[in-house]
Order: structure tokens, then C-alpha cells, then sequence
């Protein structure tokens, strides 16, 4: 059986993007292009980070009702929105513990859908941003969460069991710099520690065919940011030489198209992928 999912950081739906004068009026107008899209994409299971409920409710209510919808709640305002279609029995839980004991910081949304015999463990994930050792520390440390949530789950399959397991979103690889020292860690080194991390719990990152989702469209250039860390032993449909598919401003052809897509929608794209369960 093949399982469709999706991921996507849509930039502050209610509250107006960073950087941008969006009114009430350009927001809702934003919120309901988003909205539309995703519908078009119409996964079987899909995560959307920097969400306000009350501004969503209705939108994703009407334009998606084959799906169930599930909300993360916290101090902060950057909520997660799972949705996932009704045809799946589904458990969902909001992990505190990937706040890492930071008050402000977000809660992961673990979904665990049904597929014949087999559990399918996605874990929604946004983590800390921000280029400086402490917000990178925090990362990592949210990371370690991620291996010690897939070892409970391969725990829970018993002896030598291995858990269906992926763990998606806006995971912020951006490294850091020190200026007065002149040190840093640059975000392909923070990606390469990373993989080095969750290798020990027999995870890996799946290959995108654009591997920098973001860009602000000015002249911070395109960043590697959004990733899809996936049990070894899981199968994933082709993507054209890739697992990951990425959709939106990594699309076009010219730099004038892309800052149109992202003022449109969102400086992210949207990951997509197809899981494959035999």
C-alpha cells in the first residue's frame, strides 16, 4: 500500500510573515491560497508548522473533508496542523519533550496510522531556529529526542523489532557563527552531524530532488533547512532519482517566478513523498 505525506512550513498563518506588512486582509488571502494547495496536493497524512487555529479552522474544514484534523497547543502562537484522511485509523499525541525544556519552543505531534498488521509512526517537527550555538545546541538536542522516540517504538515491535518511523519539518539546519571569534558551523556541517546522530538508531535522510526548500527571495540566498529523517528499512516511491519531492518555488525557472510563488504562498516549499508498505 502506498501512503502519501506532506510537510510544509507555511510562514505564520494569522500573525503575517517576518520581514513582510501583510494586513488581516493579505493574510487571509494568503492563508486561503495555502489552503487550496494543499488540497491539491491532497496527501494522505500532511504536517503545516506556524499555524493559528482560530484562522484555519474553517478553511481546512470545507476544502478538505476527507481529511481529520489535529492542532498542537502550547504558549506559543507557531502551532503544528496534522491532517489525515479518515480512511486511516489514527492516534495522535502532542510530545512535549521536543520543547526541550524551553518554555517557548514548540511540541512535536507524533501521528501513528494503521496499515493492515503494520503501525506507521510520522513525527511533525519544527524545530528551533536561529544561527547562534545555544538555538544549534537545542537542535541537537531535539534530535537526540527524535533517536530516543525510535527506540521506544522499535522497542514496542518486540525482540529485533524495527518501527515504521518518519520524522519530518522544518528542522532549521542553519549552523552558527560567533563574529567576535570568527568561529562557525556552517548548515551543511550541521546536516552532516546530524545524519551522523540518527544513524545510530538506524535513521536516515532521504534525498530531496531540490535539496534547499527555503529562500526569502532576497539576498540571504536558497537554504537547506526542511528534511524527511526515515527508518533504514523503509521503502519510498521514486521522485525522479529522488525520495523527496519538493514542490513550489523550487519549481521554477527564474528567480522573478520564485519570489512571485513565495509571496504568494510561503518561503518554503512543500515536501512530498510516497511511502511504500509491502
Amino acid at each position: 500500500m502506498d501512503i502519501s505525506f506532506a510537510s510544509w512550513n507555511v510562514e505564520a498563518f494569522g500573525g503575517g510573515r517576518r520581514g513582510m506588512r501583510e494586513t488581516k486582509a493579505q493574510v487571509k488571502q494568503r492563508t486561503l491560497r495555502c489552503v487550496d494547495r494543499m488540497a491539491q496536493v491532497d496527501p494522505d497524512i500532511f504536517g503545516i508548522y506556524e499555524v493559528v487555529g482560530k484562522y484555519v479552522f474553517d478553511d481546512f474544514m470545507k476544502k478538505m473533508p476527507n481529511h481529520v484534523f489535529f492542532l498542537t497547543e502550547d504558549v506559543g502562537v507557531q502551532e503544528v496542523l496534522v491532517g489525515v484522511k479518515r480512511k486511516f485509523a489514527a492516534f495522535i499525541t502532542q510530545r512535549s519533550g521536543f520543547k526541550s525544556k524551553v518554555r517557548s519552543l514548540r511540541p512535536g505531534a507524533l501521528t501513528t496510522i494503521r496499515v493492515g498488521a503494520e503501525y506507521v509512526n510520522f513525527l511533525f517537527l519544527h524545530l528551533k531556529s536561529g544561527p547562534d550555538p545555544r538555538s544549534w545546541g537545542l537542535r541537537y538536542d531535539m534530535i537526540e529526542h527524535v533517536n530516543n522516540l525510535k527506540k521506544s517504538l522499535d522497542k514496542r515491535e518486540g525482540p529485533g523489532g524495527r518501527a515504521n518511523f518518519i520524522a519530518l519539518g522544518d528542522l532549521n539546519t542553519m549552523g552558527y557563527g560567533l563574529k567576535r571569534r570568527g568561529e562557525n558551523l556552517d548548515g551543511k556541517t550541521e546536516i552532516e552531524i546530524m545524519e551522523k546522530q540518527i544513524k545510530l538508531r538506524k535513521l536516515k535522510r532521504l534525498k530531496k530532488d531540490h535539496e534547499n526548500a527555503w529562500w526569502g527571495g532576497g539576498r540571504i540566498g536558497p537554504s537547506n533547512l526542511d528534511h524527511v529523517l526515515a527508518a533504514e528499512h523503509l521503502d519510498f516511491v521514486d521522485q525522479g532519482g529522488a525520495e523527496i519531492r519538493v514542490l513550489g518555488w523550487p519549481e521554477k525557472n527564474t528567480k522573478a517566478q520564485q519570489r512571485a510563488w513565495i509571496d504568494k504562498f510561503s518561503d518554503h516549499g512543500i515536501l512530498t513523498g510516497v511511502l511504500r508498505i509491502p
